[in-house]
């Protein structure tokens, strides 16, 4: 007898499907002051519950909202930056009502203009995993005022790292962005590893579209991740490496063009299990503004003939000046 070859199934009950079934498959696309829901169902009519997290229904509900002939919800009027949890329920004939859905969460991002002294508290989510040197928020350093995020390998008491422990680590943000440039300003401190071989105790800057996996914590680096490179997708907001530094520095990007949309800014350290030095990475002051004319991307010549040419470049403006000069000239 090999019991290896049998299934074993025991307490095996069937019963009749809900007359009316609850809605599954359920989405969210969270922006800075609302967010779009969508869900799945054979009914025709809905009601959409939201609430702050960990409000029990129905009356704990702040909204009830009733849909008619859609599965999808544009919820407005949010706070942002905030989170809420809501539940959808089908209502299959008149009274006839599904149990509510599974809770779903959402946050409501950051918009910009943005700015973050890190003095009332940490709003950014640390991905640390296991290891030793880690994000933490706390006043063991600050460019200004008392705050600001910092690796350390002793939960923020102090700005330090464990030189002989490895660590790959981000803190991230996720900010709402209208069509438009932007520059991003931060203040930044890491003396980290730097030697005459190269740069192996960094930080780097970066901002990542929302289609773009945020990495998971560890002692590897992501594909393409180095002093000079970033994985496919991630958008650079600092020049390379930064390192080398006890002292406070401070970072202003050149204007960079941006789709509508919620991305999410990275600070990501990064230490090898060998040398370095003290103090590790801390970030404060960190601001976005929006530019409020950006200049048109790059102009090309889409065709020329003898006495024309045909330019094109990727602007929102409704006007534009433009300059034809001879080679030899400058503008004045």
């Amino acid at each position: 007898f090999d019991k290896a070859n049998y299934v074993w199934i025991d307490n095996l009950e069937v019963s009749k499907a809900p007359a009316c079934i609850a809605p599954s498959g359920i989405s969210v696309v969270a922006k800075t002051d609302g967010a779009d829901v969508k869900w799945n169902s054979t009914a025709h009519r809905f009601e959409v519950a939201l609430g702050q997290p960990g409000f029990t229904l129905p009356g704990g509900a702040d909204t009830i909202f009733t849909v008619e002939n859609a599965k999808a919800l544009h919820i407005s009027d949010l706070t942002s930056d905030t989170g809420y949890e809501f539940y959808v329920r089908a209502e299959c004939a008149e009274d006839v009502f599904s149990d509510w859905s599974r809770v779903v969460s959402f946050t409501t991002s950051a918009g910009v203009p943005y700015a973050d002294n890190f003095e009332e508290g940490n709003h950014w989510t640390l991905i640390n995993g296991t290891c030793t040197n880690k994000w933490a928020w706390g006043s063991a350093t600050s460019s200004t005022g008392s705050s600001s995020l910092y690796i350390s390998d002793d939960n923020g008491a102090s700005n330090q790292y464990t030189i002989n422990s490895a660590a790959m680590v981000y803190a991230t943000r996720q900010i709402y962005f209208e069509e438009g440039g932007y520059i991003f300003h931060y203040d930044w401190k890491a003396e980290g590893e730097v030697s005459s071989y190269g740069v192996y105790d960094y930080l780097r800057v970066a901002l990542l579209p929302a289609n773009v996996v945020i990495p998971q914590a560890g002692t590897s680096l992501p594909t393409g991740f180095s002093t000079s490179t970033l994985p496919t997708g991630w958008i650079a907001l600092d020049d390379g490496a930064l390192a080398g530094s006890s002292d406070w520095q401070n970072v202003t990007s050149s204007e960079i063009h941006l789709d509508a949309g919620t991305y999410t800014v990275v600070l990501a350290w990064r230490n090898d299990n060998s040398s370095g030095s003290n103090p590790p990475a801390a970030v404060d002051n960190f601001a976005i503004e929006k530019v409020a004319c950006s200049a048109p991307g790059a102009p090309r010549i889409a065709s020329v003939t003898q006495n024309s040419a045909v330019v094109r470049w990727n602007a929102t403006a409704p006007a534009y000046d433009v300059a034809v000069l001879q080679a030899e000239d400058t503008i004045m």
